[in-house]
């Protein structure tokens, strides 16, 4: 198994291709927004995003 990958590996170097293709300059805008936007809904939600795991993982008391 450890030859095959090693010799595809090698095959895939040898006869690589020229890509064309570039990010374009609102990817990283759009990038960034989407992370911005994600911490701000985290921040906003952290209690009932807290409440929501601490009711999940809360025990089970034992009524006996």
């Amino acid at each position: 198994m450890r030859k095959i990958i090693l010799t595809s590996l090698a095959v895939i170097l040898v006869f690589e291709l020229p890509v064309y293709a570039y990010f374009d300059p609102g990817t990283g805008s759009m990038l960034l927004q989407f992370l911005a936007g994600g911490a701000l809904i985290i921040g906003v939600c952290w209690r009932f995003i807290f409440a929501f795991f601490k009711k999940l993982f809360k025990k089970k008391k034992d009524i006996s």
